[in-house]
């Protein structure tokens, strides 16, 4: 009797939102979709509203029936009215608003109440309080009539002390206290609660991540996962279009730097204007490389030095200048976590080109001597060795059509879904794990395991994503 009691008991509290509607905007990423998650695990029909159409939609997805998604930016108030109007066209009332979405705002231009940005002043504002009091102002309307309801603010510790971020962000968390306690004082009589919460650094969200190469292929998978999970990150490549595209459909958590890895005043303008708009880097992806011109390494025999110079300068010299230059911001900080991507063909052989594979061991001996030199300031440094993941890079190389017989250079346009696929079966053909196939999402979500606190003890470690194909073959002649 006991036992049932304890778990009816048990049940109830699980559910202890059942039945309620409740609207999280900036629940797309983040503490707001920490928050959805809970939500609907105690019952709640969840409302998610953002501006990131793409992962709030994924999210509703996920958590569907019991989550949907309505595109909002809070700062206008037409959006705002809209989110309000199809929650009550749905489900009929709105219990809960968690008024949560906020932006830090560009650190760059905040650096000194002397010279402050005054535009950017105005937006860090507009959606922080503008957007925050534009959700009261709507919940406020259907909360009264029916004599109930419960409104949450996100603000920080930057609402009590001054110090902990820009001038900008700080003020509007300080306003988001004011608007709080007078909206409490005004529709108390009417049943209706407002609170706010000030949380201190939240681990997933303020992070700031570099991921060199993120423009495509396993980068620009990281690059999106690091976004949904709450990170501001800092996209490096060489290849502009792809890059600024990225970084403008995850905008404002992402940004675009080019930067050839290869060359240090690049790296140290990479790392100088991350630091100038974030102030700090907590995690480096060390992601950029070439698999080299595989008509040029063939043979042992007759290879050329130039391409395997090319090929070593990217993914060898780029990687320590990677881990250089992180080194130096990390250190002072007692923390950090260095990630980088090498290969199979960094325990294995016949798996590319020489170049390559030479290249692709030297990360692992970077990452554990790194490791060693670097432990002592609570730097963490560990690489990734993934099985053939059907990139544009993997796929143009195995090619067949597409080479200029001139100088044997292949042509790097964008792989279609059938050469994908064709790549995709080949590899698995190879493989030892059957029922799987290895994709650039489950490469990032190795990176987000090393770049996270469930990885803290893990240092110097090459982490091999290869469904069993190293433990079974010494050599594979492709």
């Amino acid at each position: 009797m006991h036992a049932n009691g304890k778990e009816i008991t048990n049940s109830i509290l699980s559910r202890r939102l059942e039945g309620k509607v409740a609207i999280v905007t900036g629940g797309a990423g983040g503490i707001g979709a920490a928050t959805v998650r809970l939500f609907v695990k105690h019952g709640a029909n969840v409302v998610i509203a953002d501006i990131n159409d793409e992962f709030g939609l994924g999210l509703a997805s996920l958590l569907s029936p019991l989550a949907t998604y309505v595109h909002c930016d809070v700062s206008m108030e037409n959006d705002v009215q809209n989110l309000f109007d199809s929650t009550i066209s749905s489900y009929g009332r709105v219990d809960i608003l968690f008024n949560n979405a906020g932006v830090l705002g560009n650190q760059s231009k905040h650096k000194s109440i002397v010279n402050f940005d005054v535009d950017e002043f105005d937006r860090v504002m507009s959606v922080n309080v503008r957007g925050v009091a534009l959700g009261m102002k709507h919940a406020a309307r259907v909360m009264i009539p029916r004599g109930s309801g419960c409104i949450i603010s996100t603000a920080s510790v930057a609402s009590v002390m001054g110090g902990m971020g820009p001038h900008a962000y700080t003020a509007s968390k300080h306003a988001i206290v004011g608007l709080t306690k007078n909206a409490a004082c005004e529709l108390g009589r009417y049943g209706v609660r407002v609170n706010c919460i000030s949380p201190f650094g939240v681990a997933t969200s303020m992070l700031v991540a570099i991921v060199t190469g993120g423009a495509g292929g396993i980068g620009a998978a990281t690059v999106r996962l690091f976004v949904k999970h709450g990170a501001n990150v800092v996209i490096a490549d060489i290849n502009d279009e792809f890059g600024l595209g990225l970084a403008s459909l995850l905008s404002p958590l992402a940004t675009y730097v080019h930067c050839d890895v290869s060359m240090e005043n690049d790296v140290q303008n990479l790392f100088d204007s991350t630091i100038s708009s974030y102030g700090r880097v907590d995690i480096l992806f060390n992601n950029a490389g070439v698999l080299g011109n595989q008509s040029k390494h063939k043979s042992i025999v007759n290879f050329d030095v130039d391409e395997f110079d090319r090929v070593m300068s990217v993914n060898v010299r780029g990687v320590a200048l990677g881990m250089k230059h992180a080194a130096r911001v990390m250190i002072p900080r007692g923390s950090g976590c260095i990630i980088s991507t090498a290969s199979v063909a960094s325990v294995m052989g016949g798996m590319g080109p020489h170049a390559y594979t030479a290249s692709k061991h030297a990360i692992v001996g970077l990452t554990k001597n790194a490791a060693c030199e670097l432990g002592r300031y609570g730097v963490r440094v560990n690489c990734i060795s993934p099985f053939g993941v059907a990139t544009s890079m993997l796929v143009n190389a195995w090619r067949d059509e597409d080479v200029d017989d001139e100088n044997g250079e292949i042509s790097f346009r964008p792989p279609n879904d059938k050469e994908i696929e064709k790549t995709e079966n080949f590899v698995n053909s190879l493989g030892i794990l059957k029922g799987a196939t290895l994709k650039a999402k489950d490469i990032a979500e190795a990176a987000l395991y090393l770049a996270s606190d469930e990885s803290k003890y893990v240092s110097g470690h090459n982490l091999v994503v290869d469904g069993a194909v190293t433990t079974s073959k010494n050599c594979v002649n492709l």
